[in-house]
């Protein structure tokens, strides 16, 4: 309880003059998308660099299957992430999943509770936190929170947005934006976090063997400059990754890493252009996967 109520101040500490806007609440198409395919689907599972990293429809002309981006954000944690997965896959369905370095195990409660006011399902997907709901909703009426503000509307708003997506589940909204010429410096992972997302990650490949679902890595694109300050957390990270039973991995760590001109906004968001190379490249991988 105490840890909820600390990512809550923390978020608005970081954020008080909080703009809103309905980016987590693409969870309900999302969704909706998933639960309307009959048969055999992909599903890509993450964060965003995955939401902004991957063109669902240029990996399902590869691999001949429907395929839906459920990423969202690092915000809803890995725990909210791999069960909201669990809740969606069938048998022999294909869960693609990657996450960011910075990805922790319950994420920010701010961006849960969003998407369970959203989605009322997604309750299910983590512990709830009274005394933090309450914090929220004290600093944030549910209008200023959940409705996006169509009367001041700034670049972070036209990109984070639900309609940002496609009908894939896609974020396109940065397709005509120039990248972001800032510091695109990536903070150091937590060791103790790190070790926490190998055991989710375990037991969610051991859950997909027991259901007849199949289950493939991919590492985040990264910038360089944020990779070569990390690499060693990064690389340890990955071999730690590598000793999971059942987990199918598409790619290299170091095949990510990308120069940073080829970044949006963030050392893992891809620019639009970019990520069409991705797409395919991983596309073929999963092909060739499905095939073995």
């Amino acid at each position: 309880m105490i840890s909820g109520i600390y990512l809550v101040l923390y978020a608005i500490s970081m954020n008080s003059k909080y703009k809103p806007n309905d980016y987590i609440d693409a969870i309900v198409d999302k969704h909706k998308r998933v639960e309307s395919i009959k048969g055999r689907q992909v599903l890509l599972i993450g964060d965003s660099n995955i939401a902004f990293g991957l063109d669902s429809d240029v990996i399902s002309d590869s691999v001949n299957l429907p395929v839906t981006n459920m990423a969202l954000e690092v915000g809803l944690g890995l725990e909210f992430i791999l069960e909201e997965a669990k809740d969606l896959l069938e048998p022999n369905d294909v869960a693609v999943l990657s996450i960011e370095y910075l990805m922790t195990l319950e994420g920010s409660y701010i961006s849960k509770y969003q998407a369970g006011m959203a989605l009322p399902v997604s309750n299910d997907y983590f512990d709830r936190d009274i005394n933090s709901e309450l914090i929220i909703d004290n600093y944030f009426t549910r209008k200023r929170l959940f409705e996006f503000n169509t009367t001041k509307i700034s670049n972070r708003d036209i990109v984070y947005n639900r309609k940002a997506f496609n009908e894939f589940g896609d974020l396109t909204s940065h397709r005509s934006k120039k990248p972001h010429k800032g510091n695109l410096m990536l903070p150091p992972p937590q060791e103790t976090d790190k070790k926490e997302l190998i055991t989710a990650i375990d037991e969610f490949t051991q859950y997909c063997k027991q259901n007849r679902i199949s289950v493939y890595y991919t590492f985040p694109s990264i910038a360089q400059s944020a990779y070569a300050k990390n690499a060693a957390l990064i690389n340890q990270f990955t071999n730690r990754l590598n000793q999971i039973d059942h987990l199918i991995f598409l790619d290299g760590s170091k095949e990510s890493v990308k120069p940073d001109s080829l970044f949006f906004d963030s050392v893992f968001h891809l620019t639009y252009n970019e990520r069409a190379k991705r797409s395919k490249i991983l596309g073929n991988h999963l092909k060739n996967a499905l095939k073995s």
